[in-house]
């Protein structure tokens, strides 16, 4: 989570966030709260959904804010989702490495976006299910 700039970002008056993240960079829901804790953030109460998607409420002084994580790739990271989706919609086997999906990718002159974009809902939703039951809970919660 190191990349990820929360501790600073309570400072403003969001009180939603969604945090998306390769599973080889975080392990466990308390791994988070300690990276959160080491930026002056009190997680006050977390909930694992799934094995991919995670919240918590959390607070910095006397702001509140709700936290989603959804977590990427069945072992290491995107990469395993991507393979997923370019299976089931080229019907193509790619290692599920950056490598092999990058050439992929180049080969048919397409980005990572472009193809997550035309993509089936139905697809997305199996390779993607943390990110896109994230995306569904947060269009839901006003």
């Amino acid at each position: 989570m190191s990349g990820l700039g929360l501790g600073n970002s309570l400072a403003i008056a969001i009180a939603r966030y969604l945090v998306v993240i390769d599973r080889g960079h975080i392990h466990s829901i308390e791994q988070i709260k300690e990276q959160l804790a080491g930026h002056g953030i009190e997680a006050l109460e977390s909930v694992e959904h799934a094995r991919d998607l995670w919240t918590l409420r959390v607070s910095r002084g006397p702001k509140e804010a709700h936290v989603t994580v959804a977590i990427l790739g069945r072992e290491k990271g995107i990469e395993e989702n991507l393979a997923q989706i370019i299976r089931e919609t080229h019907g193509e086997t790619v290692k599920p490495t950056k490598q092999a999906v990058n050439k992929w990718l180049r080969t048919h002159r397409i980005s990572d976006a472009k193809l997550v974009e035309m993509t089936p809902k139905r697809i997305l939703e199996e390779a993607l299910p943390g990110l896109t039951t994230a995306l569904k809970h947060l269009a839901q919660d006003p």
